[in-house]
């Protein structure tokens, strides 16, 4: 089987929503600040905002899969993971920077997981059950998804 099996979960949104809300210039002091995230396994990058105009929410798509440049496994996958939503409906718990009660999509089973948020400052961890997942921010964009 392919990389991605997530083609039978049900969005609540579309992928071209998601990234207009995310690429939006209109900001509220309580919205989540927009950053980007390379993936621990470095295969690919996390755009992060919120998840609506005046949302408090966060969110995050795939906008780059440098890990296509050494596994051909991503490469193929590479059409499938640029904008799939990875993360969403993450909720301040009200401490800087910390999200809880959202869910993250593991791009391989297609499952979604409950799941934590916290960025730390240059760095963030996403926590599912005893699991972390640790990210780390960019400037830029490596091997960005077209269109």
């Amino acid at each position: 089987m392919g990389l991605c099996k997530y083609k039978n979960f049900n969005w609540a949104f579309t992928r071209e929503s998601l990234v207009a809300l995310l690429l939006s210039s209109a900001a509220a002091v309580a919205e989540p600040a927009e950053k980007l995230w390379l993936s621990d396994d470095d295969a690919v990058v996390i755009a992060t905002g919120s998840c609506g105009q005046g949302s408090d929410a966060l969110c995050g798509i795939i906008v780059g899969v440098p890990g296509a440049r050494t596994d051909p496994q991503i490469a193929n996958a590479r059409a499938e993971l640029c904008g799939l939503p990875i993360i969403w409906d993450m909720i301040p718990t009200g401490d800087p920077g910390e999200y809880s009660s959202g869910r993250l999509l593991d791009p391989e089973s297609g499952k979604d997981y409950a799941a934590t948020f916290q960025d730390q400052g240059g760095s963030a961890t996403v926590s599912v059950g005893f699991a972390s997942l640790r990210w780390s921010q960019v400037n830029r964009i490596e091997e960005e998804c077209a269109g």
